[in-house]
């Protein structure tokens, strides 16, 4: 997905929920996302991302390989978010 200005989460479940929708999220949701738009998303360099997308990485990114290519999925960007934040909570 190729975006415009940057990809922010709120881009991702703003609009209202479609309740006959598969898995009751918004379609775009599983768009891949190119590294440039997860660094914006995650509000960090794109080297920070690359970095993190390195096999044997710690706290590595979970990604989609598309040939050549690294993508990410929204969902799976916030997931890794969600647990961050669960860890950093607790300690």
């Amino acid at each position: 997905m190729r975006t415009k200005g940057p990809a922010l989460a709120r881009d991702f479940g703003e609009e209202p929920q479609n309740p006959r929708h598969p898995h009751n999220t918004h379609p775009r949701i599983h768009e891949l996302l190119t590294v440039q738009d997860a660094a914006a998303l995650l509000h960090v360099p794109v080297s920070w991302v690359y970095e993190h997308t390195r096999r044997g990485a710690p706290d590595a990114l979970p990604v989609v390989k598309v040939g050549k290519y690294v993508r990410f999925r929204p969902s799976d960007l916030l997931d890794y978010i969600d647990r961050r934040t669960r860890i950093r909570s607790v300690r």
